[in-house]
């Protein structure tokens, strides 16, 4: 089974840096405003097992990443950051409430938010 992470920046002014571990390797990706609504993410990037790497989170972005093992999330992280995790068989939804849209996705209506938010991250568990 595998967890879908989700990390939001929900911030409309200051970016952060977080650091996160895996014990596997994964890749990891944007949330974007400007894909298709079925798979919304952007280009990915591969992350090393059992190394602290950094996610870069401009205001209002949205990352991601699937992974099968454990992970850490460096701690403290900023308040404006929230994390919604979900593990499932590829079929169940992120945890309800959705995520607020957030500053980057203001020029999408919030049904096409709520689309984008709901399919983020489901070709990682193919």
């Amino acid at each position: 089974m595998r967890t879908r992470v989700m990390l939001v920046n929900t911030s409309d002014t200051n970016s952060f840096d977080i650091g996160i571990t895996t014990k596997e390797s994964v890749s990891s990706c944007e949330l974007l405003p400007t894909t298709l609504e079925s798979e919304p993410e952007g280009p990915t990037t591969d992350q090393p097992a059992s190394t602290l790497w950094t996610l870069h989170f401009g205001p209002g972005e949205i990352h991601g990443f699937a992974t099968s093992l454990a992970f850490d999330i460096s701690h403290p992280y900023p308040t404006e950051i929230v994390v919604y995790t979900s593990t499932a068989n590829g079929k169940d939804p992120w945890p309800q409430p959705p995520p607020p849209q957030t500053v980057k996705f203001s020029n999408l209506s919030p049904a096409a938010f709520h689309k984008r938010t709901t399919n983020f991250l489901l070709k990682f568990l193919k």
